[in-house]
Formats: structure tokens, C-alpha cells, sequence
């Protein structure tokens, strides 16, 4: 990828970040002043916006298709419950995620060796098991934390779906990055050493 792609790719995908970031405090804002439909709206065209944008790098296609059932599941359930879709959407995110990731411990190579390949396309056969292992973290990760935004949106509060939804699964993501970082780093400077 040139140099001018990738840069007229960052804004896109600085603006899907923020609004992920932000999606749980946007859609309660939204609920209690103007109603479900403008989040539901702006939700659906931005994911439909991802998916049609140059990004860097580029999304493999069953990513790309599993966030377009996530929109049409949004949409759907908007036409019944908007209230509830947007509460849902954390939920078929997660699912998405997790059908992307696991897919590829079937037919390899794995998520994060696709991800670590842009940077480092010769991985050795031991990075190769490490992606694996991580990959598998990751996909039980989307399957944990999936799991409690659905309990979230069907039994909790405004305020436990925005708490979680907003920040606390935020925080372990970010966790899981540096615990996962930390290990790498310890794991080449072992294989550094040998």
C-alpha cells in the first residue's frame, strides 16, 4: 500500500474509533433527547461508511461481511425496539468479532498472524503458535465480554449498559493489549537470549 493511500485512510479511521469510543455515551444523549432513531441512523451509516471507505490495513471480507449482518441485525430490531438495538449493538459487534476471529482458527492463519504478517511477513514457525495462542485469547475475550453486554442490554440499567458498554470492557481491552504486549516482548527476549 502506498503512502498516499494509507494517508487518505487515517481520517476514516480515526473518526470510526472516536465514535466506537464513543458510541454508549452518544446513544444514551441521544435516547433521552431526541430518541433511539438518530443514534440507530448514524450507527448504521457508519458502519456502512467502514465498510465502503479505503482503511489501512485492508479488512479481510468475512469482516467486512459480519458488520454488515451486525447493521442489518441493528436495523431490524430498530424497526421493533430502537431503545433495544442500540443497546444490542455492543452485543452483534462482539459477535462479529468473534465469528471473524474464530473462523480463522479453522482456516488459518489466525487474526493476529494476518495482523502481525503487515509488519513482519517472514514470521518465524514460533510466532506462527504465538499468533495462534493469542488469536484464541482474543476470540474467548469476544465471547466473555459479548456475553455480559447481552446481560447489559436485556436485564441491566441505562447506566450498567452505558458503565460497561462505555468504559469497564474498554478498560480490559486495553489490558489484554499490554498484558499481551508485555508477554511478547518477554517471549522475543527469551528467544533473543537462546
Amino acid at each position: 500500500m502506498t503512502y498516499s493511500k494509507r494517508a487518505k485512510s487515517e481520517p476514516y479511521a480515526v473518526v470510526f474509533a472516536v465514535f466506537s469510543l464513543l458510541f454508549p455515551m452518544i446513544a444514551v444523549i441521544s435516547v433521552h433527547t431526541v430518541g433511539p432513531l438518530p443514534a440507530v441512523v448514524a450507527l448504521c451509516a457508519l458502519a456502512l461508511l467502514r465498510v465502503v471507505l479505503p482503511t489501512a490495513p485492508t479488512v479481510p471480507a468475512y469482516v467486512t461481511i459480519a458488520l454488515l449482518a451486525s447493521v442489518a441485525a441493528v436495523a431490524v430490531i430498530a424497526a421493533i425496539d430502537g431503545e433495544l438495538s442500540i443497546r444490542l449493538y455492543p452485543v452483534f459487534m462482539n459477535g462479529a468479532m468473534l465469528i471473524a476471529f474464530a473462523s480463522t482458527l479453522v482456516d488459518p492463519p489466525s487474526m493476529i498472524e494476518r495482523f502481525a504478517r503487515i509488519t513482519r511477513p517472514d514470521l518465524p514457525p514460533k510466532a506462527v503458535t504465538y499468533t495462534r495462542k493469542v488469536t484464541i485469547v482474543w476470540t474467548g475475550f469476544f465471547l466473555v465480554n459479548g456475553s455480559i453486554a447481552l446481560w447489559t442490554a436485556v436485564a441491566g440499567s441505562w447506566t450498567a449498559w452505558t458503565l460497561y458498554n462505555g468504559c469497564i470492557a474498554y478498560v480490559i481491552m486495553a489490558s489484554l493489549l499490554i498484558m499481551e504486549y508485555r508477554v511478547r516482548r518477554k517471549v522475543a527476549g527469551r528467544e533473543a537470549e537462546a
